[in-house]
């Protein structure tokens, strides 16, 4: 009998202490970015390249101005099939390569090619136009 009385009590105590919240609504909030100071302006420099079985790729070759600018160590983006993908510049013997973890470019002068990461030749004999 005591059990009875003390759920139904205890009940009131727990709802009569508790409060209750409403949900906040989401006001949107406006936020001005403003430009840095010491912010590095990038130049760019599209080249197209016409490759074997009539792919295309574009490059474009970004130039970041700052003092310390050091010449072909700038990343390249490169298009190939709609997709984007950044490449950063690696030292070879003859040429240059860029590559990430998907592609690799191999410019050696006259040709160019472009393979996945494990070799797999996406283009070949891409002549720049």
């Amino acid at each position: 009998m005591l059990i009875k009385t003390w759920i139904p009590l205890l009940s009131l105590v727990v709802t009569g202490c508790s409060q209750f919240v409403l949900p906040q609504i989401d006001t949107p909030q406006n936020q001005t970015v403003l430009p840095s100071d010491n912010a590095i302006q990038q130049k760019s420099k599209a080249i197209r390249y016409q490759c074997k079985d009539n792919k295309s790729i574009s490059l474009v070759y970004i130039t970041k101005s700052s003092k310390n600018k050091q010449k072909n160590q700038q990343p390249i983006n490169l298009t190939f099939k709609n997709t984007t993908q950044r490449l950063v510049p690696i030292v070879t013997e003859t040429g240059q390569k860029y590559t990430n973890i998907h592609w690799s470019w191999t410019n050696l002068g006259e040709y160019a090619t472009l393979t996945t990461a494990v070799g797999v030749l996406l283009a070949e004999q891409c002549v720049k136009q």
